[in-house]
């Protein structure tokens, strides 16, 4: 994920983020997972919270990228 990437730029708008990995199912070609880190699970939560109209915005522009999405953990 490049640094102009919409979502980096949105997640760099909070100090605490501290990066995010996109990686490849080398066996599924169109099988990817994102993994997004910050400092502490309450500045992710603050975050989400601050900038959730940005998000929701952000995550409805991108929905034609996505065929199914599944939240692992935190």
């Amino acid at each position: 994920m490049g640094r102009r990437a919409p979502w980096v730029r949105l997640f760099r708008r909070d100090k605490r983020y501290l990066g995010t990995r996109l990686l490849r199912d080398v066996g599924a070609s169109r099988f990817y997972v994102t993994i997004d880190t910050w400092e502490s699970r309450a500045a992710y939560k603050e975050f989400r919270e601050k900038y959730a109209a940005l998000y929701a915005e952000l995550d409805q522009e991108c929905s034609g990228l996505t065929v199914a999405e599944k939240h692992l953990g935190k």
